[in-house]
């Protein structure tokens, strides 16, 4: 996997086996990364809970 950062959002090249679904990759980093930034960050879980994105 490489990558980009800029300032406001991330690049990222990644490669997948043909039998793994993009979208369960999306769901998966974004759950992660929801969960460390929710660690980090306590008053964003209790704004942002329960609306669906993150």
């Amino acid at each position: 996997m490489r990558g980009v950062l800029s300032s406001d959002h991330v690049h990222m090249f990644v490669s997948l086996p043909p039998k793994l679904a993009i979208s369960d990759l999306v769901r998966k980093m974004k759950g992660r990364s929801s969960y460390k930034v929710q660690r980090e960050f306590p008053a964003l879980r209790r704004r942002y809970w329960g609306r669906g994105y993150f």
